[in-house]
């Protein structure tokens, strides 16, 4: 999408309707028609990662094995945060400056809880949820460790590569959340 690259490359603050018509090669009547403004833009991107099937947190609760639950969220998550880094980064800029954007922010996180949600409902549901963490604390566990804040400071600004978060995330998650571990969870 030529509205993403442009993103990238300047900025979301810098980069007009003007300039997104220029680059895609339309007029920007066509671009307006499909996005009145450039929060559409970003919307639309978010909803697309959202609606990514190999993204979605089925993959978890339908896994019974504990043990794959997390592996399977851990990848999800990995790669949603490198699918998401640009929209997370605009949002979080800019929810502050723009109404419109502090909208889709909270919805981005409430996505993001809600998904988390679901997947510690079905390992309790299961009893795999470790004796004395209610599912409140698990949620809330989770939900700061697959955050995109998380990801960014150890992939972006550490310099680790996605394979290692994606194997830290799982090791540290499953040791959290999950009852009787075993000792190596390779």
């Amino acid at each position: 999408m030529t509205a993403e690259r442009l993103f990238a490359e300047f900025g979301y603050t810098t980069v007009t309707m003007d300039l997104i018509a220029r680059e895609a090669g339309v007029a920007v009547a066509t671009v307006y028609q499909h996005f009145p403004a450039r929060t559409a833009i970003i919307e639309a991107m978010a909803d697309a990662v959202v609606a990514a099937p190999d993204l979605n947190v089925e993959q978890v609760t339908a896994e019974v094995d504990p043990i794959e639950r997390f592996k399977i969220g851990a990848r999800i998550i990995s790669d949603l945060n490198e699918r998401a880094w640009l929209v997370n980064s605009i949002l979080r800029d800019s929810r502050g400056s723009d109404a419109r954007l502090a909208e889709i922010w909270n919805t981005w996180q409430s996505r993001h809880y809600n998904a988390v949600r679901r997947a510690v409902d079905s390992l309790a549901a299961a009893g795999d949820l470790r004796a004395g963490v209610d599912t409140e604390r698990a949620a809330d566990v989770l939900y700061a460790l697959m955050g995109s804040e998380v990801y960014r400071a150890l992939v972006n600004e550490r310099g680790w590569t996605r394979k290692q978060y994606e194997e830290w995330l799982f090791q540290i998650t499953s040791r959290e959340l999950l009852d009787g571990p075993p000792n190596d969870l390779r």
